[in-house]
């Protein structure tokens, strides 16, 4: 088994100085962290090869982000939605198996680790959608974190993970795993105590063509996705 970062190496500044933070984390607040993403023994070297151009894409993302916070006035860029979409879940469920969303390790479904490896799709209406969110700060400018929403028993024991908030250095998404929980998303939104942010239905745009932030000052950042398919899936 090989060390994975929790969160990809690959969307932090190279050499950068600048301390990462984390957010909406279950067991730890959030907080600066210091210069490296928490790490633990989760793949094998070759299935975590393998997930590398997952990586690739969302340091796409995170570069742009980075240019629109150095202050550039108009940066664009060019993402395949799907990758990182199987990001997003290779990072969820990466969060989930090394124990930092609960006190017990959760291990993903099999129809989730096919779908993080690109060898089935999500079903429609699962999957990646962009959160709006107003007046949100990030910790720093090196921050990410996830918040899980639990569908829970009686006595508060977690026992399906319906989602989950994807912050990336400014940017939030929400991920939802199961096709059950449209209903409850539609009409009564999810519960996420440890994020403090709304997460309710007319916030949400499912695979999103572009989205767009600004500053207020003429700087703005475009991301523009493609929800094509992309390759010949390989067997795991």
């Amino acid at each position: 088994m090989s060390k994975e970062h929790i969160f990809s190496r690959a969307i932090s500044r190279k050499g950068s100085k600048t301390e990462m933070a984390v957010k909406g984390m279950a067991n730890m607040p959030d907080q600066l962290i210091g210069f490296d993403w928490p790490k633990a023994r989760i793949l094998c070297e070759r299935h975590n090869s393998r997930l590398s151009p997952l990586d690739s894409e969302a340091k796409k993302l995170a570069e742009g982000l980075h240019q629109f916070v150095d202050g550039a006035r108009h940066t664009t860029v060019h993402l395949s939605g799907l990758l990182l979409e199987r990001w997003a879940l290779k990072t969820v469920i990466n969060h989930m198996a090394a124990g930092f969303a609960h006190a017990n390790r959760w291990l993903p479904n099999q129809d989730l680790v096919r779908n993080a490896f690109g060898l089935e799709p999500l079903p429609h209406g699962c999957g990646l959608y962009l959160l709006r969110v107003d007046g949100y700060e990030p910790v720093s400018t090196e921050q990410a974190g996830i918040t899980l929403a639990w569908m829970g028993t009686e006595d508060g024991t977690p026992r399906e993970c319906m989602g989950a908030i994807v912050y990336l250095h400014g940017a939030t998404f929400f991920l939802l795993l199961q096709t059950h929980f449209l209903d409850v998303l539609r009409t009564n939104g999810l519960g996420f105590s440890n994020s403090g942010l709304p997460l309710t239905y007319d916030r949400l745009s499912y695979h999103p063509k572009k989205a767009q932030i600004d500053d207020g000052q003429g700087h703005t950042m475009l991301a523009l996705f493609d929800w094509g398919l992309i390759g010949k899936p390989q067997s795991c």
